[in-house]
């Protein structure tokens, strides 16, 4: 039994009785003799080149540095012309901004979607039968249906637009508008 006893204190799991430890044991450090120390030989090996040289330069270009604005050059900007500006810009390689210009909408410019009345020859109606009646009836058609698609058009922008009430208001319009010039 002495024997046993004695082969297994010799083992690193099997502590006697005698030698309990009432603290864990703690490391503070790692050291090499420490089982759970790893060390690692330096490897004289490693290149520090990349193994493809053909996009050398991409990658030398990858971590160029920038030239960042200087931060007291707005003070300098309200005392600049604007053509020292644009050329400020232009060596930047800024492209110069262009002022916003909104477009007026005026009655006379919404002239293509709005298809003026022609009144058909004649007494208005001809025989759908024959070559004459039968084009003026495609017109007429057609022209419905442009009609029907610029006021669909217009309803995406005014959800309450009404063609009745619209003629009223366009003359209503019109004739302030022809009012006000005639006074100035």
């Amino acid at each position: 039994a002495a024997r046993i006893t004695s082969s297994l204190s010799r083992l690193t799991l099997f502590t006697p009785p005698s030698y309990v430890c009432l603290t864990p044991h703690s490391r503070s450090y790692y050291t090499p003799k420490d089982p759970n120390y790893k060390y690692f030989r330096p490897n004289f090996a490693f290149k520090r080149k990349h193994y493809n040289p053909k996009f050398k330069k991409d990658r030398w270009l990858k971590v160029t540095k920038v030239e960042l604005p200087e931060i007291d050059t707005k003070d300098d900007v309200d005392k600049m012309t604007p053509d020292e500006i644009r050329a400020k810009m232009k060596e930047k390689g800024i492209q110069p901004t262009r002022p916003w210009q909104e477009k007026p909408i005026v009655i006379s410019s919404t002239a293509g979607t709005f298809e003026p009345y022609v009144p058909p020859e004649g007494d208005g109606k001809l025989s759908t039968t024959s070559k004459a009646g039968a084009k003026q009836k495609f017109q007429f058609l057609e022209k419905k249906g442009k009609s029907m698609m610029a006021i669909r058009k217009i309803r995406q922008y005014d959800e309450d637009f009404d063609p009745k009430d619209f003629a009223e208001e366009a003359q209503k319009i019109y004739i302030d508008t022809h009012k006000a010039l005639a006074d100035d």
